[in-house]
């Protein structure tokens, strides 16, 4: 049986694609329904953690190791550069990584998902 995904996504993600992922059957939580809409970066990042939910956001801070450094065990990060960042599109291009991975492809991993490839990099 395939993993559920756990599935935390920042308050940038507009919540449309948490609607989207969850018809899809996501296990998603949206910051705004974790009260944390105007939550730092660490604050949110900590949040997914606690809450064993792979993160998921457009923030290009999240994508640079070098400002944003990760812990050395985590549930994941999944960082969209999807252009424009409207829903439809959003869930065009994660969906279909969410249905051929497992959350324990991208645990301790930073994933960076464009519209034309994928990149893994352990953290």
């Amino acid at each position: 049986m395939k993993s559920v995904w756990r599935l935390f996504l920042d308050q940038n993600l507009r919540y449309e694609v948490n609607e989207m992922l969850r018809e899809f059957g996501v296990d998603a939580l949206h910051a705004s329904d974790a009260g944390l809409r105007r939550a730092s970066d660490p604050e949110i990042l900590q949040f997914a953690l606690d809450q064993n939910r792979t993160f998921v956001t457009h923030d290009s801070e999240f994508g640079d190791l070098n400002i944003f450094p990760l812990p050395a065990h985590h549930t994941g990060v999944i960082r969209l550069k999807v252009h424009p960042p409207i829903p439809q599109t959003v869930a065009d291009i994660l969906i279909p990584f969410l249905d051929t991975h497992t959350p324990e492809n991208v645990y301790d991993s930073l994933v960076v998902i464009t519209a034309r490839k994928i990149r893994f990099r352990k953290t």
